[in-house]
């Protein structure tokens, strides 16, 4: 992945994005939707948006972001899942493959999200 790419529109370094995604999850998710969204604004090539996605994810879980579902009713806004694995290069690459098997379908709102352990107490 080039490491030196500018987003035309808001200036901002790629790598910079990757290390400040985790800030946009204060007390809400961020989905998979995002990164890939960034990437087309960064112009990334499909073997560069793998790439781009896998340390998007990693930095997001060192950061201490949790893969959850969002279950649409009940008390809480997110569920911590362990869908993808419990540990961070397991969740990364469980994210991505089943990301990718899904084809050219598009992604319902909640899907692959992540949030902060803080905000699943939050109630809505």
């Amino acid at each position: 992945m080039r490491e030196h790419v500018i987003n035309p529109t808001t200036g901002v370094l790629i790598t910079d994005w990757i290390r400040w995604w985790h800030l946009s999850i204060e007390d809400v998710h961020a989905g998979l939707d995002t990164p890939i969204s960034a990437a087309r604004r960064y112009g990334l090539d499909a073997e560069e948006t793998l790439e781009f996605i896998r340390r998007s994810l990693r930095a997001l879980l060192d950061q201490g972001a949790i893969p959850v579902v969002l279950p649409g009713t009940g008390r809480y806004r997110y569920v911590r899942t362990n869908r993808y694995g419990t540990r961070r290069d397991e969740i990364v690459e469980g994210v991505i493959a089943e990301w990718q098997t899904r084809g050219d379908r598009p992604m319902a709102w909640g899907d692959y999200a992540f949030t902060m352990p803080e905000n699943l107490t939050i109630l809505r």
